[in-house]
């Protein structure tokens, strides 16, 4: 029986692994399809590209990282790891809205440009 994936690891340029804590969603990027359909039917599907993103990143407010810190982070590349050992680089990264703090945590997300398969 095989191992099933739970837990992501992030490390970011600059800052180096980030204690996560788990809950944290990561998604590759590509596009988002939509039916299209016509008076007799569907006719196809249209797309919409989606960039690579991480949303729900939480860390605790321990002092390895700073508000500030994350804030500032742009053009930044993250390595997402999970424990089974498959690794992906996302590339272009930056925190699209400022970092919140709440019961110990701090929480972010990072959209991306795009997203490399590692290994």
């Amino acid at each position: 029986m095989s191992k099933v994936a739970k837990k992501l690891f992030f490390d970011v340029d600059g800052v180096g692994r980030i204690n996560a804590m788990p809950g944290a969603t990561f998604t590759l990027g590509g596009n988002n399809r939509t039916p299209v359909n016509a008076d007799n039917g569907p006719v196809g599907f249209s797309e919409e590209l989606v960039e690579p993103k991480i949303t729900g990143i939480q860390v605790p407010n321990d002092g390895t990282v700073s508000m500030e810190q994350i804030n500032a982070l742009t053009n930044v590349n993250v390595t997402i790891q999970d424990d089974n050992g498959k690794t992906y680089i996302q590339s272009g990264s930056y925190t699209p809205a400022p970092c919140s703090q709440s019961n110990g945590m701090i929480s972010f997300d990072f959209n991306g440009l795009r997203t490399d398969a590692v290994s």
